[in-house]
């Protein structure tokens, strides 16, 4: 099997990254603001969390909205598409630790 012809492969290509994750479960629980994600994720820098929102925005997986003068992150369907596998893969991993 080519890795570029598998379907699973390709998804993980989607949510990859350090922090990816982070955002996007913080991001199941409620729309939030940069500053917000900023201090809701331990560690990260601002210029790993700006890369990382640009990767999500370029995926689809989340969108910036202008709300009440001032920009908001949200997911968007297919991010929030994502909710019941993330949380496979975390009790498959609780199991199996």
């Amino acid at each position: 099997m080519n890795i570029d012809d598998c379907p699973f492969t390709e998804a993980l290509k989607t949510i990859n990254g350090k922090y990816e994750p982070l955002i996007i479960r913080l991001l199941f629980m409620d729309n939030m603001r940069y500053n917000d994600l900023l201090r809701g994720i331990d560690d990260i820098t601002p210029r790993a969390l700006s890369s990382s929102l640009k990767r999500l925005l370029k995926n689809n997986i989340i969108e910036r909205n202008y709300k009440e003068n001032k920009f908001v992150y949200r997911l968007t369907d297919k991010g929030l598409k994502l909710k019941d596998s993330i949380n496979d893969l975390e009790n498959w991993h609780n199991k199996n630790k």
